[in-house]
């Protein structure tokens, strides 16, 4: 999966940590995607400060998400003002799961075959305040 060798690199120069946490969360988003039948699983508010600290400062693996079918797309939660979320309509395939996380685990094997090149994203996905990303955040 081109995507996570962008990911990989994207990463390189930042501590192990940085690398290992976004892949895990991304794992978890995966499985998730996969296995839950709840829609909030599907629902990614990308001014989360936890999302965007383990997922959303980082355009490549945004783009993970956006490789497996998440969609870029404005929503207002529970009444509020319209603002980015990375959403997917139905619960995730198998194989496209399945082919996500091998790519994830640093098998050569994923998600060619099942999951078309996408474009970079085009949403504002940085949108949490610098407060909120202190914590590992590169200088």
């Amino acid at each position: 999966m081109a995507v996570v060798a962008a990911l990989r690199e994207e990463l390189l120069s930042e501590e192990d940590s940085a690398l290992e946490t976004c892949l895990d969360r991304l794992r978890d988003v995966v499985r998730n995607a996969r296995d839950c039948d709840e829609k909030k699983y599907r629902r990614l508010r990308c001014s989360n400060a936890a999302f965007h600290s383990a997922i959303g400062r980082w355009p490549a693996a945004v783009q993970v998400l956006v490789a497996v079918g998440f969609e870029e797309k404005m929503h207002a939660s529970k009444g509020g003002d319209q603002e980015p979320y990375l959403m997917l309509a139905e619960r995730l395939a198998d194989d496209v799961a399945e082919a996500a996380l091998r790519a994830l685990d640093g098998h050569s094997t994923g998600m060619a075959a099942v999951v078309p090149p996408t474009s970079p994203p085009t949403l504002p996905l940085t949108v949490a305040p610098a407060a909120d990303l202190s914590v590992g955040e590169a200088k």
